[in-house]
């Protein structure tokens, strides 16, 4: 069917369904809406897996893309039903209104996500992404158990295929662990610094691959949405873990990539805006409104963000008004 039309009638449903204040008939409610799509999506999967591995005919890929398109679609029907479910429950203790729904959904989510078909397919890898972003948003304490796992999927997704949407996950993981009684910090253990150390590790890894893939593979301006994704993740960074961002070893190359995507995006909008909020929050530092821990942590690299000014300034002067 159509998607944008199966994604309507679920937003519709979900957004009636969580009126109602028995959440155990939302509860029901929630999984008779999406047991036949989950059960629609394991067959195109199973058709993926299969049509795999075949030889590479026309009849293959046509399968191939058949399946890809209706697990897309279910995806993002899952992806809907998810997004309206953020109220706290009512009249049932501390089961969540989507706990039945999770329950179903995760192994079909874990079997999309450990096959390369899949994780190869840019329409599957990106509704797959969106799914589990809305879950970290939505229900971070039924996630919280698997993340370290959901992290590691993400980043192989990402040096797989550089999808863009990998890298939007990472920054909604970094906003949602800026509290510290959120569910996602509790149970990861992590106090302050050893949350910037692990969330630098991470930023590190990433930009290595994204430096390689853009000097190496294309060029930035043939990638925009790349960049795009790679510098609101660099925002997010300096807005939720101004520590993590700030000690990354690629730190510096980062501020020097942002400069140069200013000239070799070529005035493509979504990247060269993404990358010159990013450039013009970082440089301006002591106008945004950060608390006074996260002040307190950017005033310790003033010095290197000076020095990196001082180095690439001139450069990114000319490439604002040229």
């Amino acid at each position: 069917g159509n998607a944008k039309a199966m994604n309507n009638v679920a937003e519709g449903c979900a957004r009636l369904a969580v009126q109602l204040r028995d959440s155990t008939r939302v509860r029901a409610i929630l999984s008779a809406m999406a047991m036949p799509t989950l059960q629609r999506a394991r067959s195109a999967l199973d058709a993926m897996v299969s049509s795999s591995g075949m030889d590479n005919s026309g009849v293959a890929a046509s399968q191939m893309e058949a399946a890809s398109q209706v697990l897309s679609s279910c995806l993002g029907v899952l992806r809907e039903i998810i997004r309206f479910c953020d109220e706290p429950p009512k009249g049932s203790g501390d089961v969540h209104i989507l706990s039945d729904v999770l329950t179903a959904a995760w192994p079909l989510l874990n079997d999309i996500s450990s096959q390369q078909c899949c994780r190869a397919n840019d329409a599957v890898l990106s509704s797959l992404l969106e799914v589990q972003s809305q879950l970290l948003g939505v229900v971070p304490a039924l996630i919280a158990p698997y993340f370290k796992e959901l992290i590691s999927f993400v980043v192989r997704a990402y040096e797989e295929t550089f999808c863009p949407s990998a890298l939007d996950y990472i920054s909604a993981a970094v906003e949602l662990f800026d509290s510290e009684q959120s569910a996602m910090t509790v149970a990861s253990g992590l106090d302050e610094s050893g949350k910037d150390a692990t969330f630098s590790q991470l930023l590190s890894h990433l930009c290595q691959y994204t430096f390689t893939y853009i000097t190496q593979t294309k060029r930035p301006n043939e990638c925009p949405q790349i960049i795009k994704a790679m510098f609101e993740m660099a925002q997010r960074y300096l807005l939720f873990c101004p520590g993590g961002l700030c000690q990354c070893p690629e730190f510096s190359s980062l501020f020097a990539l942002a400069t140069a995507c200013l000239t070799e995006c070529k005035g493509e909008t979504e990247s060269t805006r993404a990358t010159a909020i990013f450039l013009t929050q970082l440089i301006g530092w002591k106008q945004i409104r950060l608390p006074p821990a996260k002040l307190s942590k950017m005033e310790q690299y003033a010095g290197t963000i000076d020095n990196l000014l001082a180095q690439h300034g001139e450069a990114i002067v000319k490439a604002c008004i040229g």
